[in-house]
């Protein structure tokens, strides 16, 4: 057993497999759905009410309004810009089983397992029925999650470590269980098991180190329970493309099932207007996120999903006080056209883009805790850096996902690859924060490989990018254009490289690496930096 960052690691190839408790008690709520409808309903609503009143207000008064045409005139923060860096943190109610079926691009997502392990006919799926059994149902998971290993302290300094400059915890995925004290559910990490803030023991130990804090939602859920002429129905997240309730994506309440399924959520009359826009707005005003990360937004419009509204008050909250980001992932209007940048999954961009963008993914194929990862499955420490490096190279930045267990605990094998990442961001960072696009990204060298280029913000020097060290021991730069007689580096060594243009047709940069070095006695591993000032 060995430590990093705080974490306690505990080395073996590949995680134990998580199964069905021996002494397992089925989960029950201290309210029913339906007592939670007669005690609770009417109060939130009106509270609903009050917020939406309060939202208008701010919205009146200030610059950004619920359309694409004043929406689109908020800026990306620099600071995002310059970050270039940072963490997903899936975690969740789903880590619990840690099992992923394959989906978008042959990849594996754990964090829906709560959805796909009933089959369209209520069935569980085989591998729950195996495992888990028949009668355990998705709220019994909700005992079992115990973060009883997470420190968020310990979190925040691999972070820190890792060379992240913000964090993206999810705060509520499908399954509608909130990791904040969310005052219009008691579907929360409060109310329920592990009962605690997490959301605000991540920021407090975030914001110690500077880390910015994002926030991950869901808009819609699998299911939620609405009032429907004085009765309570199920709205599934299909019946986002239904304006009205007609029944098309609602089912019966089924009370020995959904108290299984559903606990402790509160039957409100509209989903969006009553739950979804009053709880993001209780977010932003006591926890003060500074990146609004929506997903789940492909039922509807932007307008339908009333991201607008939330994303407006969002931004006339923040001006003045603090430069704030969200996402293109308002509804199926939105990608690639609107919010401050677009987001990728999975190498879907990979042009450069005059419009920052993001590349979201996992170390390895798996959206979630996954208790089949093993270190062989996982993309190297080599592999995350030269990603990097592409990422930022084309005018993009990277959230790397890494996913705990359901205790906490992050598998050795992804800690790990974070502590190697930030060895070489400490070296090299100056070649990626707060760096910009080039007009070319990159060009083949007498590597064999390519060389990727990422320029100071102000233009001044340029930085060459190799993630293979010539056996020649020189390098040929074709579009280099460095300032004449001005001195070029190996980042990490004093001394100035021995370099020249090459004069005739097709002109190339020409420089020499230090007499007898190698990758192997060089500063670093993986990739090397060449810096230069620009003519």
């Amino acid at each position: 057993m060995i430590f990093f960052s705080g974490f306690t690691v505990i080395l073996y190839s590949q995680e134990l497999q998580p199964v069905r408790p021996k002494n397992f008690i089925p989960f029950k709520y201290t309210y029913s759905v339906q007592q939670l409808y007669k005690d609770f309903s009417k109060t939130i609503i009106k509270k609903a009410r009050m917020d939406s009143i309060s939202i208008r207000e701010i919205i009146d008064r200030g610059a950004y309004k619920p359309d694409y045409s004043k929406l689109d005139l908020h800026h990306l923060p620099e600071w995002f810009k310059d970050a270039k860096f940072g963490i997903f943190f899936d975690w969740g109610l789903w880590s619990v089983a840690g099992y992923g079926q394959k989906g978008y691009h042959g990849n594996y997502y754990p964090d829906t397992y709560l959805g796909y392990m009933y089959e369209k006919d209520g069935k569980k799926m085989e591998y729950h029925q195996r495992y888990w059994g028949n009668d355990f149902d998705r709220d019994d998971f909700i005992p079992l999650f115990t973060a009883s290993e997470f420190n968020a302290d310990s979190l925040a300094r691999l972070c820190y470590e890792s060379g992240a400059r913000y964090v993206v915890p999810f705060a509520k995925h499908m399954d509608g269980y909130c990791i904040w004290n969310n005052s219009f559910t008691h579907r929360n990490s409060l109310k329920m098991p592990p009962h605690r803030d997490l959301l605000k023991e991540m920021y407090d130990s975030f914001r110690k180190y500077d880390i910015k804090c994002g926030f991950y939602y869901c808009l819609y859920e699998f299911e939620y329970p609405i009032i429907h002429n004085s009765q309570i129905i199920l709205r599934n997240a299909e019946a986002a493309n239904s304006p009205e309730i007609n029944m098309s994506g609602y089912t019966t309440f089924d009370s020995n099932f959904h108290n299984r399924n559903v606990s402790g959520k509160i039957p409100v009359n509209d989903y969006l207007s009553q739950y979804m826009v009053p709880s993001l707005k209780e977010v932003i005003d006591v926890y003060n996120p500074d990146i609004m990360w929506y997903d789940a937004e492909w039922y509807n419009t932007t307008a339908n999903n009333l991201t607008n509204l939330t994303t407006a008050y969002f931004f006339n909250k923040a001006d003045g006080n603090k430069e704030v980001a969200v996402n293109d992932r308002l509804g199926i209007d939105s990608r690639e056209k609107h919010g401050d940048f677009y987001t990728s999954e999975y190498n879907v961009i990979v042009e450069n883009l005059d419009k920052y963008w993001e590349e979201n993914r996992p170390m390895g194929h798996s959206y979630g805790y996954n208790w089949q990862d093993s270190d062989s499955s996982l993309m190297t420490a080599e592999e995350l850096i030269e990603m990097l490096v592409r990422i930022v190279a084309r005018n993009g930045n990277l959230l790397l996902m890494i996913c705990p267990d359901a205790t906490g605990r992050l598998p050795d094998f992804q800690v790990t690859r974070l502590n190697e990442m930030g060895e070489w961001l400490k070296l090299n960072g100056e070649a990626i924060y707060g760096t910009r696009a080039t007009s070319l990204p990159s060009e083949p060298s007498n590597t064999g490989d390519n060389v990727w280029y990422t320029q100071s913000k102000d233009g001044k020097y340029t930085y060459a990018i190799f993630f293979k060290w010539p056996s020649s021991g020189f390098m040929m730069l074709k579009n280099a254009r460095p300032k004449w007689a001005s001195p070029m580096y190996l980042i990490g060594h004093d001394n100035p490289l021995i370099w020249y243009e090459n004069g005739g047709s097709e002109k190339f940069i020409y420089l020499e690496l230090p007499t007898g070095m190698t990758e192997k006695n060089c500063k670093g591993k993986y990739a090397w930096v060449i810096k230069y000032e620009n003519w």
